[in-house]
Parts: C-alpha cells; sequence; structure tokens
C-alpha cells in the first residue's frame, strides 16, 4: 500500500483514529526522514520527523486513562527513536532554539525510557546526545555527568568514551583559560596601582 503514495502524500496524510494506523503512518514518516537523513537533507528530514512524531502524538491524559499498557508501551517505542533522532538534526543546526529543542526532546527519550521500561539502548543513546546539546550549550558539568551515566550502561562504546575524555579535557581547558584571565586581571590591577602610586609622589 505504501509504493501506492508518494513522499509528500505521506507526509500530508491525516491523522487516522485506528491507533494500528497511526503507529504504521509514524513508522512510514520516520523511515522517510532517516533516508532524508543519509542524502544530507537535515531540514527536510525534520519535517518528516515532526510529522510522524505528529502522528503518535497522543494526549497524555488519554495513554495514562484509556489505553491498556501494552499499548502505553507501544506508543512510547515509536516516540522514543523519532525524538532520538529529531534532536540529532536539530544539533546540526545553529543557534541555541535548536539546541534547547533538543535537550526538550531527549529529556522525554529519558523519562519514558525510566516510566515505562524501554529498551536500555534508548537511555544510552539520550544520555549521549544530551550530552552534546549540553555541550553546545557551555554546560559542561552537566555534559560529563551524562557521558559518565552513559558509560555506565554501555563501557564497551567507544564513541561515547571519547566523547567524555574530549568534555574532560575541554573542562581542563576552560578551567586554565579562566585562571589565566584571572591572573592576568591580577597583573594588570598590580601595574595600575603601581603606576597610580608613582603619580602620586609625582605630585
Amino acid at each position: 500500500k505504501e509504493k501506492n503514495y508518494s513522499e509528500e502524500q505521506q507526509l500530508k496524510a491525516p491523522r487516522g483514529i485506528i491507533f494500528e494506523t497511526r503507529i504504521e503512518a509514524s513508522r512510514v514518516l520516520r523511515q522517510i526522514g532517516n533516508d532524508r537523513v543519509s542524502n544530507g537533507n537535515i531540514d527536510d528530514a525534520l519535517g518528516a520527523y515532526r510529522r510522524a512524531l505528529w502522528h503518535v502524538d497522543f494526549d497524555e491524559g488519554y495513554v495514562q486513562l484509556e489505553m491498556l499498557p501494552e499499548h502505553q508501551h507501544t506508543v512510547y517505542e515509536a516516540q522514543t527513536p523519532i525524538r532520538l533522532n529529531l534532536a540529532q538534526c536539530l544539533l546540526k543546526q545553529a543557534g541555541s532554539v535548536p539546541v534547547s529543542e533538543a535537550a526538550r526532546q531527549l529529556d522525554l527519550v529519558l523519562e519514558a525510557v525510566e516510566k515505562y521500561q524501554l529498551d536500555g539502548k534508548w537511555q544510552t543513546k539520550a544520555l549521549y546526545w544530551r550530552a552534546k546539546a549540553r555541550l553546545a550549550a557551555g554546560v559542561y558539568d552537566q555534559a560529563e555527568s551524562d557521558l559518565v551515566k552513559a558509560v555506565t550502561h554501555d563501557p564497551n562504546d567507544k564513541l561515547i568514551r571519547s566523547a567524555l575524555a574530549d568534555v574532560r579535557h575541554q573542562r581542563r581547558q576552560l578551567r586554565q583559560d579562566q585562571r589565566s584571565l584571572y591572573q592576568g586581571k591580577l597583573v594588570q590591577s598590580s601595574n595600575e596601582n603601581d603606576d597610580n602610586r608613582w603619580r602620586c609622589l609625582l605630585s
């Protein structure tokens, strides 16, 4: 059935009323987003991911009160990879707004993983990418904290360990730069005081 519709038609398809239809529509659109990322079309991929998420964006009250536990699990299993992919695309864009939105998407992933006991791999990925978002925002201590947790979950992941080493190096460099700047100000202040004392003697 998918082959009968173009990508644009699938992207514009209305949100269905049948649970399984919405889950499947979301899966198809997520794959379209993945294909667009592979082709380097990040902006277009964002549109596909947002639309995919829209199909499985059920009212939270309805999810909690009306859905069976297995359906709740299915909803968040569908949302989680979309949010992760969406966050990665946002982090490729410039500016503080995309970084902030990416961090929010990853917060939601981590909440869902814990609440609905989803696959632990999503937690590790979310921690890694949230660290990237926090690093982009200049929050080095929180980025390091996320990566430490991610390494705990997957100690053999070389990408995570490398990122942790990079963050720690950047934190050390930042502290050194701050010390150098502070020492420079002290020297400047001392020189100014000496200069002022010299002028007082002249007068």
